[in-house]
């Protein structure tokens, strides 16, 4: 049965990734929205950040194109208030990081905070399903540079990795 429920998760996570795929106009009329009060579409350095595995590929939302991985983590907590909490969390781990990149106490805290984020962002949020999969996507690839076996993180990212991969490919 509990196997059952996973994969009729999997398909319904599927056919919601596959309106993300080709739901240019849905982007394309909430960018226009959020244009004035967003960094969509602008060359911004945090923006060009390439992000791990992202290729030339990464498309801004401004001119109705899909939103780069780093775009739409970047639009997450701007659109859901709900997520700034694990957005302040996420950055306080990732500046300890940087502070003490050798320490495991802080790598730890990262992947748990980097986890947490991403998986509101996925099943709480009430985000776009092109911003919240773009946006877990990132982070658990951030979190897997840090600890590459978390099963958490792992399981997490190879699921949206393979319904992305059934759709025509992974977004960078």
């Amino acid at each position: 049965m509990i196997k059952y429920f996973r994969h009729v998760s999997i398909i319904i996570m599927g056919t919601v990734l596959l309106g993300c795929q080709n739901s240019q106009p849905t982007v394309q009329k909430r960018a226009q929205t959020t244009q004035q009060s967003s960094s969509f579409g602008q060359n911004s350095p945090a923006l060009s950040a390439s992000p791990v595995g992202a290729g030339a590929s990464g498309q801004s939302g401004s001119d109705g194109k899909k939103p780069t991985l780093e775009q739409a983590l970047q639009e997450a907590p701007k659109e859901d208030s709900t997520l700034r909490p694990f957005n302040a969390r996420y950055k306080s781990a990732e500046a300890n990081l940087e502070n003490h990149p050798s320490s495991v106490s802080a790598q730890q805290a990262y992947v748990r905070a980097t986890y947490a984020y991403a998986h509101d962002i996925e099943y709480v949020s009430s985000l776009d399903p092109v911003i919240r999969y773009r946006a877990a996507l990132l982070l658990y690839e951030r979190a897997l540079k840090v600890e590459p076996k978390d099963p958490k993180c792992l399981k997490e990212y190879n699921l949206i990795v393979s319904i992305y991969q059934t759709m025509g490919g992974v977004p960078h």
